[in-house]
């Protein structure tokens, strides 16, 4: 069932990103990505890094990188009932995103080129690095195109 103040934006990212694209991966037999609200991991999880290391505005990303590139395997669960609070304006829906596009350039800076590296490994795991460079590779197009156009007009 979708929130109250679904917007049509939003309830194509419910049905694209959190339901078709992870049971796809799963079907696959790759990794998903932790993306947002609702996630849940064990407790030795949490041990192998020594506690809660990811601090980068996307962090959930950030999580989902750092563990792809350990060779640990993210589930996707179907069946999970989750409640989240989404944008209701434009205005918050845009400022979101553009958070989200700042995010995506600091992973891939600071885990880029494990990632690059990852691909050509093949298998699984290396499906596994592609589909999460993708994932954090457009946000440094959509900076740039954003960014980039106001320098040039400021000089």
């Amino acid at each position: 069932m979708m929130p109250k103040n679904s917007s049509m934006h939003t309830i194509f990212l419910v049905i694209s990103h959190v339901l078709a694209v992870p049971a796809s991966l799963m079907l696959l037999g790759t990794s998903c990505a932790v993306s947002g609200t609702g996630f849940l991991f064990s407790r030795q999880v949490m041990e192998s890094t020594n506690g809660w290391k990811f601090h980068l505005l996307t962090e959930d990303i950030e999580f989902s990188v750092h563990h792809i590139l350990q060779g640990r395997k993210i589930g996707f669960c179907a069946d999970a009932v989750l409640y989240d609070e989404q944008p209701v304006t434009f205005r918050q829906s845009w400022r979101q995103r553009l958070r989200w596009s700042r995010g995506y350039l600091q992973v891939l800076y600071k885990y880029g080129a494990r990632l690059v590296s990852g691909v050509f490994r093949g298998g699984k795991r290396g499906y596994a690095c592609f589909d999460m460079l993708m994932t954090v590779a457009p946000g440094m197009l959509l900076s740039l195109a954003i960014f980039g156009f106001q320098v040039f007009i400021i000089f």
